[in-house]
């Protein structure tokens, strides 16, 4: 069978069919409901104090985009100089300037306060981006793992992730940027192999083509997490593309320059703050310490996500779907779960100070997504 190629057994289409069919319907009504249901029924917002942050956040792009104010220029400077010999002070200053100053998820505050000037009350256009949120995670989930494993092993994975419980303040059950660009991700990595998979009748040069750049950029802008998934995405297309086309070239070159835009910003702009970095680690804190706290704190984390029989389980049938995709050849396959697993595992040398394992949390979760498709396809 051709690398890439649509996933058909003999006697087994209709089959195939109706697990994708049964399983994507029952991960998207639970995730659904679980994000969904506790915003309709409560007053206020989860989470406040996260949520009023995302608010002000937003609200300070209508009303002081360049945060050049007075009241935002005189907190500027209370909080850009760091506090010595008391770190739980410093700490608690470096997370006031970030959530305040640092445009870290400037394009979720962008959609947020699009909702409220189309007529939304802060707290219900927060509510709103949430449930799209979970849509997009849903739907990009569902079309990922189609394109990445094939119907049938899709549907058994998407079955098994919808009572998969992430561990972690925020999981899937909250949608913050992070999970926000992760919904962008998902459904755009899908998009990639489908092209791959398409590419015997490979469509003509045309506005597909921005599809990957303009996906890129909106990723990165969402929330610093979306360089990893944007880098993913332009690796993923660059890996499964053919090189020989001046497209490719092009169309990479494109999505690279966009990935880099929340790098060339700080350096345009002073204000609004682009860059924090050097105001958010403390005097002493060094990059192998981040670096030990998140092995300390991996462990634990794995533990929870794959310790008993279930988790074995898994792991054994994801180790079954590994070896059928290297006896069968599923190129596309294999690049998209490998670069998810060097994701995973880079994220560990990413240190934030207070923030033990933070990147390698978020990450497990479409590294849980891919390992639900190696499942299904082992059992398949």
């Amino acid at each position: 069978m051709a690398i890439g190629a649509p996933f058909h057994r003999t006697g087994s289409n209709r089959i195939g069919t109706a697990l994708f069919r049964a399983g994507a319907a029952l991960f998207a009504a639970v995730l659904i409901a679980v994000v969904a249901l506790p915003l309709l029924i409560r007053d206020g917002v989860p989470v406040p104090v996260d949520s009023y942050y995302y608010i002000a956040k937003a609200a300070q792009l209508i009303q002081c985009p360049l945060q050049d104010c007075p009241a935002l220029t005189d907190l500027r400077q209370q909080l850009i100089e760091p506090i010595p010999g008391d770190a739980e002070a410093e700490r608690e200053r470096a997370v006031v300037l970030q959530r305040l100053f640092y445009m870290y998820h400037a394009g979720h505050s962008a959609l947020l306060a699009g909702l409220h000037l189309a007529g939304l009350g802060w707290e219900t256009a927060l509510d709103t981006l949430s449930i799209a949120g979970a849509l997009l995670i849903a739907g990009g989930a569902i079309f990922f793992l189609r394109r990445l494993v094939g119907p049938g092993p899709a549907g058994i994975g998407l079955a098994l992730l919808a009572f998969q419980v992430h561990p972690g303040f925020h999981g899937l059950h909250w949608i913050v940027p992070s999970n926000f660009a992760l919904g962008v991700a998902l459904p755009l990595w899908g998009w990639i192999l489908y092209r791959r998979q398409a590419a015997g009748r490979q469509p003509p040069a045309g506005a597909l083509d921005l599809v990957l750049p303009l996906a890129v950029l909106a990723l990165v802008w969402i929330h610093p997490i979306g360089r990893a998934y944007g880098a993913l995405a332009v690796a993923l297309h660059a890996g499964v593309g053919d090189w020989r086309r001046t497209r490719w070239w092009v169309v990479n070159a494109l999505a690279t320059l966009a990935w880099a835009t929340p790098m060339i910003a700080p350096y345009l702009f002073s204000q609004p703050m682009f860059s924090a970095a050097e105001f958010l680690h403390p005097p002493g804190w060094s990059w192998s310490q981040g670096v030990q706290e998140n092995l300390a704190a991996a462990g634990p984390l794995l533990a929870n996500r794959l310790g008993g029989w279930p988790g074995l389980v898994m792991l054994a049938g994801a180790g079954v779907g590994l070896f059928a995709a290297l006896q069968e050849g599923r190129g596309p396959m294999l690049l998209a779960g490998g670069l998810v697993a060097l994701l995973l595992g880079g994220s560990l040398l990413h240190g934030l100070p207070g923030y033990p394992a933070e990147l390698f949390q978020r990450v497990s979760v479409p590294a849980t997504i891919v390992l639900a498709g190696l499942f299904g396809f082992g059992l398949w």
